[in-house]
């Protein structure tokens, strides 16, 4: 009787009715985020020059008629401000600096996203913020400053350089490289292991009546919430949470995992929490890239009945190679850059599964340099810019949500998928001027 009650107290979205509710709450929830980042904008003062205390979270050059200048992302307050500064500048990313000058006018909209700011001048301050004694405990296990950057942004969310990025994108595993549900599934079976070998005895001795998976359950949850925190809310690893925590809950109340009403939901709820998330690319990259895989999963499973090796290696590198090729026309509305060698990026994806956690002890015994020499090897990859059109890309996305319903629709999204890598090979090959080393 009390598990009938769990589950149908859990299955909230079983009738219209209770469709109704869920989505009047969470709407009620957006409405008053909404009107908390509202209150903020009305702080902002477009009419004379002001001070932000700011911390700088992305710093690059850019050149514009043959003079070079360096473009600031500054986050203050909760909101998001590009700056361009024109003297040379050393490596100040994610140090805190006093602005002085002048927010150019942005509408609401525009100010979820980011707005401009015009810097008369700024100066330095020592204010830290909580993850600078984890940069530099990593970047002192390493000699190059790259390889320091890439476990950064693989432990603790930093943000790539632009070197490392092109590289990344020529070798197409951003999201590798972006903290996302990949990473939580590998920290969470992990911590999940690591917690068994001390609970699981516990257990059986004191408490045998106790059900160990949803204790343990409970304790990796806690453990990557404080993981999240550290992350602050980094918009991608946020959404695999609230999917993975609502898929424990699912499964503890005996409903079915693989749902795209759970996807739904949990993309729903982390919009209404945070209302910026419609504006970042990394959130829906992230949500796609699930999305595939459910359609994988939910198109596929009559054909990998069997549980041999073989079959399920099949499987497992046809998801990849499949999840890779659906995502090339979104990725390419956004990051246009192109080469046949990020076909490599589906076996690294599998190496990756166990270099990540390798790579998380190697760093906890103070042996992370081990692997520097493989990943300072030179690497430079031809690459070119195609960009998906407008057209094209509300096509694919369209199939994409169709497929969800009709196997043939999937087939047809795949087809264009493939089609569109063909595509861009195909201009590799017959616009070799246009490759960029």
């Amino acid at each position: 009787m009390k598990d009938k009650t769990f589950q149908g107290a859990f299955e909230l979205l079983a009738t219209p009715k209770e469709y109704l509710l869920c989505g009047v709450i969470l709407s009620l929830l957006l409405i008053l985020n909404l009107y908390l980042e509202y209150l903020n904008y009305q702080k902002l003062d477009f009419s004379k020059p002001t001070s932000l205390n700011a911390q700088i979270l992305l710093q690059y050059p850019k050149t514009k008629d043959q003079k070079t200048y360096f473009v600031l992302k500054i986050q203050s307050k909760g909101m998001i401000f590009y700056a361009t500064i024109k003297e040379p500048l050393k490596n100040l990313q994610y140090r805190y600096a006093q602005f002085f000058g002048k927010i150019k006018p942005c509408s609401f909209l525009e100010s979820l996203k980011s707005c401009f700011f015009q810097t008369y001048s700024f100066s330095l301050t020592r204010k830290q913020d909580f993850k600078s004694h984890w940069r530099r405990f990593i970047d002192s296990a390493h000699s190059s400053a790259l390889v320091g950057n890439l476990y950064r942004a693989l432990f603790i969310g930093d943000s790539l350089n632009k070197d490392l990025r092109d590289r990344a994108n020529a070798l197409g595993i951003n999201h590798l490289l972006a903290i996302s549900g990949f990473h939580l599934g590998i920290l969470s079976a992990g911590v999940y292991f690591l917690f068994s070998l001390f609970y699981t005895p516990l257990q059986k001795r004191y408490f045998p009546y106790r059900n160990a998976f949803y204790d343990i359950g409970v304790l990796v949850w806690v453990f990557l919430l404080g993981y999240l925190l550290l992350l602050d809310f980094l918009p991608s690893f946020f959404r695999a949470f609230l999917m993975g925590l609502l898929g424990f809950l699912a499964c503890f109340f005996g409903v079915r995992l693989l749902s795209f009403k759970l996807l739904i939901l949990a993309c729903c709820i982390a919009i209404a929490l945070l209302p910026k998330l419609l504006f970042s690319v990394g959130f829906l990259l992230s949500v796609c890239g699930v999305w595939y895989i459910f359609l994988f999963l939910k198109h596929t499973q009559a054909f990998f009945k069997t549980s041999s090796f073989l079959v399920r290696s099949f499987q497992v590198i046809s998801l990849s190679t499949l999840v890779f090729l659906n995502m090339l026309i979104i990725a390419h509305a956004f990051f246009p850059m192109f080469s046949p060698y990020q076909l490599f990026s589906i076996p690294l994806g599998l190496i990756f599964i166990v270099f990540f956690p390798l790579s998380l002890i190697l760093h906890a015994v103070g042996l992370g340099s081990l692997l520097d020499g493989i990943l300072n090897m030179p690497l430079m990859i031809p690459t070119i810019f195609v960009s998906s059109p407008l057209w094209l890309l509300v096509v694919h996305l369209f199939l994409t949500i169709l497929s969800a319903r009709f196997f043939k629709v999937y087939l047809s999204m795949n087809v264009l998928s493939v089609g569109f890598f063909l595509y861009c090979c195909y201009q590799y090959i017959i616009m070799p001027s246009l490759i960029v080393g």
